[in-house]
């Protein structure tokens, strides 16, 4: 791999995951979604395939627009000029109140003097967020190979301890 084509895929991927620890019912049905190995034509992992960026970014604007339990954010563009992206995958619900999430986490996070009940009540009305980024060095690119698999296994699980 290229450092050009690692720089591209390691931008992408350094802000590809943020994925909410509390996933609810309400989960997209595998038969209404391409798995990874029906969108890029080998299953992720396969020796000596590999995707790239534009072909990861396309699947998750696909994954994007065919459920509701996936959002994706352009955050800004990478020194290569390339779009950069989060992605959230949780329930619809919690998709529809991202932004009302951000508001209590970033209370959470920077006013350390928030009364007790006030407290509470954020707490007991926010969500955990997780990132992942999937990737660390030039030779490890396994991880962000694997982004879709899990993109593709939180959207259509039907596992309740994936849904928790």
């Amino acid at each position: 791999m290229t450092i050009d084509r690692f720089k591209r895929i390691s931008f992408f991927l350094l802000m590809t995951l943020l994925v909410s620890a509390l996933f609810l019912p309400g989960q997209t049905t595998a038969a209404a979604v391409k798995t990874p190995e029906q969108f890029f034509g080998f299953k992720p992992g396969t020796d000596r395939m590999l995707f790239n960026y534009e072909s990861l970014v396309n699947y998750l604007k696909y994954l994007d627009n065919a459920s509701p339990r996936l959002k994706m954010v352009e955050i800004g563009r990478s020194p290569l000029d390339k779009p950069m992206y989060l992605y959230f995958i949780s329930s619809e619900e919690n998709i529809k109140n991202l932004d009302k999430f951000k508001e209590i986490n970033k209370k959470l996070a920077l006013d350390p003097n928030i009364p007790e009940p006030e407290r509470i009540k954020l707490l007991e009305n926010g969500r955990v967020f997780l990132l992942a980024t999937l990737s660390m060095h030039s030779d490890e690119v396994g991880p962000a190979q694997a982004s879709p698999l899990i993109a593709y296994d939180l959207l259509t699980t039907r596992d309740p301890r994936k849904l928790e």
